[in-house]
């Protein structure tokens, strides 16, 4: 075992998809400011691996451990191989700082930090759709602090973790972090931008793209479906993945709308994003409300902070706590009816006229509600008390 004299900081993050959480990515780097170590436990998704160009940061990947090459999708197969990588690295030592992000690792994770004595903060991506155990409920009273998006998906996590007897007297840290980026700057890239793979020149029509999933739960159909009646505008979509063509779902949206649907058949890392969100003209954001993390997307929506840092005027639906920002900052168009064709008319309309200000608007919503350092601020300075 390796005796680790540096003062660590450790994101356990079962779900493992690094390369496409700006969340985790911007944590790590503003970590590695304070701690001599950042160590980030994760596993191999469909998105590949993640490689940070900050040496203070380790990201490792517990496949890489998995001798007996058991299903990492099980918790206790995961933290097998977490267990084997502090053999190596060396186990966390009292006053190191433990992450646990999301719900699926918290039991073994807080049961780890209680037995080391280690300071405990729970990471909410997302927030759980179902019951947690009691026992869980219990384990979160040793919870340090909190980060979430913003103050109602904190309470629908609470609402969650709650129980009368045990809640009364909870008191916790809890800091608002937005799904956001760190801005990097542009690297060289030998890829096409995300308009230029479809040989599309800028012309008068108006450029929107979703960016990210494609399924019923943003839409995609209904939005396809409308677009299809707009003789002003070309959508995109582009996805994390490579979009297979001959899903049915994908097969659905191209019988829908063959006149003006584009679907990227390129990925970008997530240094390359900036050729996916800069050459657009409009960025559109909808979420159905199937769950609370959904409905209470609020700050944590992806797209949007993306959008919103790449100066995009933005079209969402109307959802509390969500669409109200964009209203506020008089950023872009809030859509009541995704289905109304008229609607959309006026809104890309109203866009393009005021274009300038819609998109200064944008820049000054993410440099006010979005921006990863400013927003992180605080956090770091109580950890670093």
């Amino acid at each position: 075992m390796k005796l680790n004299d540096n003062k660590c900081a450790y994101l356990f993050f079962f779900d493992g998809y690094v390369s496409v959480a700006p969340t985790i990515i911007g944590l790590a780097e503003v970590l590695s400011e304070k701690y001599d170590k950042v160590y980030i436990l994760a596993k191999d998704t469909v998105y590949g691996r993640y490689v940070f160009k900050n040496k203070k940061i380790s990201l490792i990947y517990c496949d890489d451990y998995n001798n007996a090459k058991k299903n990492l999708y099980k918790v206790k197969h995961y933290f097998h191989s977490v267990f084997r990588i502090f053999k190596d690295i060396g186990f966390p030592k009292r006053n190191d700082l433990v992450i646990n992000v999301d719900d699926a690792s918290f039991l073994v994770v807080s049961l780890f930090s209680i037995l080391f004595r280690l300071k405990l903060v729970y990471l909410s991506l997302e927030i759980p759709v179902k019951s947690v155990s009691f026992l869980n409920k219990i384990l979160f009273l040793f919870v340090s602090s909190i980060i979430i998006q913003d103050k109602t998906r904190l309470d629908a996590l609470l609402d969650v973790y709650t129980t009368k007897f045990l809640f009364d007297k909870f008191i916790v840290n809890s800091f608002f972090i937005p799904n956001s980026s760190i801005a990097y700057p542009y690297l060289a890239s030998s890829k096409p931008n995300l308009i230029e793979q479809f040989g599309i020149n800028k012309s008068d029509k108006i450029i929107c793209s979703q960016i990210g999933m494609i399924n019923d739960s943003v839409y995609s159909y209904e939005l396809a479906n409308v677009f299809n009646r707009l003789d002003n505008a070309i959508l995109i979509y582009h996805d994390r993945h490579i979009i297979d063509k001959n899903e049915l779902y994908i097969k659905k949206l191209i019988n829908v709308n063959s006149k003006n649907l584009y679907l990227s058949s390129l990925t970008y890392d997530f240094n390359e994003l900036f050729l996916a969100y800069e050459p657009i003209d409009i960025g559109i954001a909808l979420y159905r409300f199937v769950d609370k993390n959904f409905g209470l997307i609020g700050r944590a929506s992806g797209k949007l902070s993306f959008y919103l840092m790449y100066r995009k005027p933005v079209i969402v639906n109307k959802l509390d706590g969500y669409s109200d920002l964009i209203e506020e900052y008089n950023c872009g168009v809030v859509i009541s009816d995704i289905e109304n064709y008229r609607e959309w008319n006026s809104a890309l309309d109203k866009i393009k006229n005021n274009y300038e200000e819609y998109s200064d608007n944008a820049y000054r919503c993410y440099l006010n509600e979005y921006d990863f350092k400013t927003k992180s601020k605080n956090f770091i300075e109580y950890i670093s008390k």
